[in-house]
């Protein structure tokens, strides 16, 4: 295949995809603009706390926030100061989004990485024993482990983990301290995180290299007499990672997003901890904000994902004919 058909085939996937992430953008600061408007309890309310203010007073915190206005004025404004680079003011801190976001957007990338890393070094070992010991006693140990992992609540095994390692044993912190994150803070929201998506991490990888073991070049390596080793790592296993590398860029994306009830658990200085404060305290601009960067980052990461599959795979770089 000529170089311009394969550079032809990546731009077309390259604008799909960009126009795809506008819309999706657009549909998810639509869906949490709007959320948040008709949440009950205003944040002029909240910011008031305990005050009894006058209904005028309460009138002038909300024209001053800009919140007196109808939906649609709202949100066009929010829309034209967005193009503008604005994600706006924070009710809650007074500070611009832009800056909160860039404190600690990182601290949750990091983590996720981290929980990534754990669920690739458990993962992928665990799920090539299943497959090479199909049927056996550590097949069905290792498939059962998964399901009870899938059904566990993220929370409630944040909550157990700080019980056990933390109160009981004294190993290791429950929270980073104070605007440091020492390694050992990452240990266990990044295992909490790590567990219940190295669940589908085996399962992708028994699946895939089952389906590989059975394809004729993995036969015929077997009845020419290499050894098991050999086909496993050199040949199976390296033809079964594909899946694989689909499933983790996904679960980056999804531990971007997903990390806020492990961030709150463990008072993890990451966005999605800011974006729970920010609910509860009605800060619109943060919530938004904080959800388009979270949205971007999970779309962002798929479509790298994506193109790493479409330089592994040469299959996908081929043109669909046209009928």
């Amino acid at each position: 295949m000529s170089i311009s058909v394969i550079l032809d085939t990546v731009i077309r996937f390259v604008l799909a995809r960009l126009s795809q992430t506008f819309i999706v953008l657009l549909a998810a600061s639509l869906l949490v603009f709007i959320s948040l408007s008709y949440m009950p309890g205003g944040p002029a309310q909240i910011m008031a706390g305990e005050k009894h203010l006058t209904p005028q007073a309460l009138a002038n915190v909300r024209h001053r926030l800009g919140i007196d206005r109808p939906i649609y004025r709202q949100y066009l404004d929010y829309l034209k100061n967005l193009s503008q680079g604005n994600l706006g003011i924070s009710y809650r801190y007074n500070r611009p989004v832009k800056k909160i976001v860039k404190d600690y957007f990182f601290n949750s990338i990091r983590l996720g990485i981290v929980a990534v890393i754990l669920e690739l070094l458990i993962g992928l070992p665990l799920g090539v024993i299943a497959a090479v010991k199909q049927g056996s006693f550590w097949d069905h140990f290792i498939t059962s482990s998964t399901i009870i992992f899938i059904c566990i609540p993220v929370f409630w095994l944040g909550l157990m983990f700080q019980s056990f390692f933390s109160l009981r044993l004294g190993w290791l912190p429950t929270s980073p301290p104070y605007n440091k994150l020492p390694l050992s803070s990452y240990i266990l929201p990044s295992l909490t995180l790590a567990l219940v998506y190295t669940a589908f991490v085996i399962r992708t990888v028994k699946t895939s290299l089952l389906e590989v073991l059975q394809k004729d070049y993995i036969l015929a390596a077997k009845a020419s007499g290499l050894p098991e080793r050999v086909i496993l790592f050199k040949y199976a296993l390296k033809n079964a990672l594909l899946p694989v590398i689909t499933v983790l860029g996904l679960d980056l994306g999804a531990l971007m997003g997903g990390a806020v009830a492990t961030e709150v658990v463990f008072n993890w200085p990451g966005i999605g901890y800011q974006l729970y404060l920010a609910v509860l305290a009605r800060d619109k601009p943060l919530v938004v904000g904080g959800a388009l960067l979270l949205t971007f980052a999970y779309v962002a990461i798929n479509f790298l994902v994506d193109l790493l599959y479409l330089w592994l795979d040469p299959r996908l770089r081929q043109p669909k004919p046209i009928y």
